[in-house]
């Protein structure tokens, strides 16, 4: 099998296929590796978000209750 397919393709030209799929297959490991990396940021951005955001409401509302009435006459 290996030569029918030496005699219509050389050894470089081989050589070279091989290298660019191989590059290939290692590009697109590598996006998966960054998607996966891209999605655990994005959780943590979210994560991060939402505890912000509780921080700011919590603010809101301490602002919003009536704070005790200050006794002048004792001081």
């Amino acid at each position: 099998m290996g030569g029918v397919i030496s005699t219509f393709l050389s050894t470089d030209t081989i050589r070279s296929i091989l290298s660019y799929v191989g590059g290939e297959a290692k590009y697109i490991w590598g996006l998966k590796d960054n998607l996966d990396e891209l999605r655990t940021q994005k959780e943590n951005l979210i994560a991060k978000k939402e505890g912000m955001l509780n921080k700011v409401k919590l603010a809101e509302q301490q602002q919003q209750q009536p704070r005790g009435r200050w006794n002048f006459d004792k001081l």
